[in-house]
């Protein structure tokens, strides 16, 4: 609720923020990947890496299948899977490939 986020594609009834024209604060959307970050570093902690020292080496959004659709109900949401990988340490672009990874990944409903 500090810094908005900036609507530029679906901008229509969006209200305007300061030093931006449309944006909102997507709370829970903010929420459900604070959750996907929680669980990779439960994961990590579970798998024996250290966990002060995991940086997200991929992070991929994935389209899902629409929702079945009944009556009158005409418009689905948009879904999607998001894809999470962490490792131990830091990596760099150079040593990308020689650095010792271990992804975890995590896919949400």
């Amino acid at each position: 609720m500090q810094r908005p986020v900036s609507f530029t594609r679906y901008w229509r009834d969006v209200g305007h923020k300061p030093g931006m024209a449309a944006g909102r604060y997507p709370q829970k959307a903010a929420n459900y990947f604070l959750r996907l970050v929680k669980s990779a570093e439960a994961n990590a902690q579970v798998k024996g890496l250290n966990t002060a020292s995991l940086k997200i080496v991929k992070l991929i959004t994935n389209r899902a299948p629409k929702a079945p659709s009944a009556g009158r109900r005409r418009h689905t949401a948009r879904r999607s899977h998001l894809e999470i990988a962490v490792a131990e340490g830091a990596v760099r672009k150079s040593d990308d490939r020689k650095a010792k990874k271990m992804p975890l990944k995590v896919k949400t409903p």
